[in-house]
């Protein structure tokens, strides 16, 4: 009976170290489930979400373009104009920001993570949204303006097509590299980073060679 009582026990402890070992989630599993939903989108889902982003990403360019008229009445010396070259962008900053920034705030709350309460927006210290608006919204809102001023010293024919390009490298460049401070590509394949390193150095190239036949 003892030998019995002592192979029971050793069955229930071994059930109970297989099922607490197993509670546990490594990584790996929760990569896992990660990958598999995200396959449950199919190609064609993920093409037409692309293709959307960019058409949207570029209206505020095409804000800058079709509102040449606007801008023409803010450099305007006589009447509701007078506004100094380097600022006349800014009327339709007024729109784009406006129109812009609500889409962006409801995509920001609806897409917000469960585990984090959206009363944290008010919980949280007062210089934490200091430092958000300082690395984020004030630099976004500083490369737009040093691109609409610096269009301002090239010839009118070439400065869109010289200055948007090196916004967009520039803009890019610096995603990437705080997405590698940030740690997203802690867990790349090796061959991922190695193509991801090859990119930044072209568009670093890229940039160089814009900018050095702007000067000569």
């Amino acid at each position: 009976d003892n030998g019995d009582d002592d192979d029971d026990d050793a069955e229930q402890a071994k059930g109970t170290t297989t099922t607490t070992a197993t509670s546990i989630p490594t990584t790996t599993t929760v990569s896992n489930q990660d990958a598999d939903k995200n396959s449950n989108h199919s190609t064609l889902y993920k093409v037409m979400v692309c293709v959307l982003a960019g058409i949207f990403a570029a209206q505020l360019q095409f804000a800058f373009i079709f509102g040449q008229d606007l801008i023409n009445m803010a450099q305007e010396q006589e009447g509701p104009g007078s506004t100094p070259e380097s600022g006349t962008s800014a009327v339709i900053w007024l729109f784009a920001i406006s129109l812009g920034s609500p889409v962006s705030i409801l995509y920001g709350l609806y897409n917000n993570p469960p585990e984090i309460p959206h009363n944290h927006i008010w919980k949280s210290p007062w210089y934490r949204h200091v430092l958000l608006i300082l690395t984020t919204c004030l630099p976004w809102v500083a490369h737009i303006h040093l691109y609409g001023y610096s269009t301002t010293l090239l010839p009118d024919d070439l400065a869109a097509a010289i200055a948007w390009p090196i916004l967009m490298m520039v803009t890019v460049v610096t995603g990437i590299l705080w997405s590698l401070a940030l740690g997203e590509w802690r867990y790349a394949q090796s061959l991922a980073r190695t193509r991801l390193y090859q990119g930044l150095a072209a568009a670093a190239v890229g940039i160089a060679i814009i900018m050095a036949s702007v000067a000569i």
